[in-house]
């Protein structure tokens, strides 16, 4: 889990590090490319120089799109976690809990980055036996106490500032699922029982509305870990039920997220060794633009009278 993770961080270091120095060398780069040629179409301009801008200017915008996307999704997540809250019927009982008083629904979950508090629906606290409210109780008191939806927050912005390199989302989802199997392996460890816990989340999976689902992605992401697959884990095997090991990951996604990485990184990068005099075999000043353009012209006028190409 750590070498990803390292892999992610240094390549957004490196990607912010290389926007914010080299957009405006990017800038001024593509302002002296328009000033040498008023029209690629005349040729002035060479075609590598043109592949070159938009190369630069493709990574620019995605990495620089990869921020906008993350503060936008992360603003609009909070926003709706807030509202969602603001319309269920709250009766908040203090110690860090609040009560949902709605008996028709059956919820349970932690909300909260800097002051997380648990809260509970009445309906889930009458529909549970006293061994299957305590195993929830006691998972989501772990989710507290570790301050799992500030992480959670963490990863998903962090997945979704990257969200152009296939191995954030696998490990924004590996990480999600590591942290809801540590909350129930926390459960098992201090009751001795896993039916308990597995027979409240059959319960809840059941009953969970539609709008209550919504919530829960806003607040854990998506990629949290199924229901099924937290409920097999605990009455399966005896040897793997308490194990959170991680699925491994493919070559692929690796070799994938490498290569996109390196490309952006580039992108971003050179323009700031990109920005001096051009070459030779650019256009250096307006007159050479001005003969371009007049030969075109010219050429262009001979083609319509029907003389294009004789001599």
């Amino acid at each position: 889990m750590a070498y990803p993770l390292a892999f992610i961080l240094l390549f957004v270091t490196g990607s912010m590090a290389g926007l914010v120095l080299g957009l405006p060398h990017l800038v001024d780069l593509t302002a002296r490319l328009l000033a040498w040629c008023r029209s690629i179409m005349l040729l002035c301009l060479p075609y590598a120089s043109v592949i070159k801008a938009g190369f630069l200017w493709s990574g620019t915008l995605i990495v620089g799109g990869g921020v906008l996307y993350a503060l936008f999704k992360g603003a609009a997540g909070l926003v709706r976690a807030r509202m969602a809250l603001r319309r269920l019927p709250l009766v908040d009982r203090g110690l860090g809990v609040s009560l949902i008083k709605d008996d028709n629904l059956k919820v349970a979950f932690t909300h909260g980055l800097l002051r997380p508090r648990i809260y509970l629906s009445t309906g889930l606290i009458k529909g549970l036996s006293r061994d299957e409210l305590r195993a929830v109780l006691l998972h989501e008191v772990h989710h507290r106490r570790y301050r799992d939806p500030l992480r959670f927050f963490f990863m998903s912005f962090l997945r979704d500032l990257v969200f152009y390199l296939p191995l954030a989302g696998w490990f924004a989802n590996e990480f999600m699922e590591r942290k809801e199997k540590a909350a129930d392996d926390s459960v098992v460890s201090r009751t001795g029982d896993t039916l308990g816990l597995a027979s409240a989340l059959l319960k809840v999976a059941r009953a969970t509305p539609v709008e209550i689902t919504a919530l829960s992605a806003s607040i854990k992401g998506k990629g949290s870990g199924s229901i099924e697959d937290r409920i097999r884990r605990l009455v399966d095997d005896e040897e793997c039920k308490h194990k959170s090991g991680s699925r491994p990951v493919s070559a692929r996604l690796v070799a994938s997220s490498v290569t996109i990485a390196i490309l952006l990184l580039l992108s971003v990068s050179l323009p700031i060794f990109a920005s001096g005099t051009p070459g030779k075999g650019d256009c250096n000043n307006m007159a050479s633009c001005s003969m371009a353009s007049g030969a075109v012209e010219k050429q262009a006028g001979s083609c319509c009278t029907g003389r294009c190409g004789n001599k």
